[in-house]
């Protein structure tokens, strides 16, 4: 005999990450903040990507990988000392390669060379639609001046 607890148990199956995701918006804000001279300099960011075709495919191969390939452009319009100025950025033949782990319903890591580990808030998952938010600060160097961007994003994906 079997109960209607597994029988239910086994209709109602939770969405799988596994599979392709075509990204379908991407909005993130940046803080840059330098210091050259002795004098700090801050910049802010906010952009959002026009996009061309990037996808993701996340795998539960062993070791858990994701691949993400495409391209895209960014419109970013920034504020230095008053000034308001917009540039685009073209991200042509992106290719990151990394591993994930999903360790709950609302939180995802994503690690992948020359960035620190990723934890990404899911704030919307379905079978066909993921939305995460991160935050992540990376240190740089740029002709001797170091700088610190904090980069806070949302992206949001379908799944094919």
């Amino acid at each position: 005999m079997i109960s209607c607890t597994e029988d239910l148990e086994d209709l109602v199956k939770p969405p799988s990450v596994v599979g392709v995701w075509e990204l379908e918006s991407m909005e993130y804000d940046v803080r840059t903040e330098a210091i050259k001279n002795g004098e700090v300099f801050s910049i802010d960011h906010t952009g959002t990507a026009e996009i061309f075709g990037l996808k993701m495919n996340i795998s539960d191969d062993p070791t858990n990988t994701f691949l993400a390939e495409g391209y895209y452009t960014v419109e970013i319009p920034s504020d230095l000392a008053g000034e308001t100025f917009k540039e685009v950025f073209p991200f042509m033949d992106v290719h990151k390669r990394g591993t994930w782990l999903k360790e709950s319903d609302r939180l995802m890591y994503f690690n992948f060379e020359g960035l620190p580990e990723i934890e990404a808030e899911i704030l919307k998952f379905s079978s066909t639609k993921l939305v995460i938010s991160y935050e992540v600060t990376v240190e740089d160097e740029i002709e001797g001046t170091l700088s610190t961007n904090t980069i806070n994003g949302l992206y949001t994906f379908s799944k094919e």
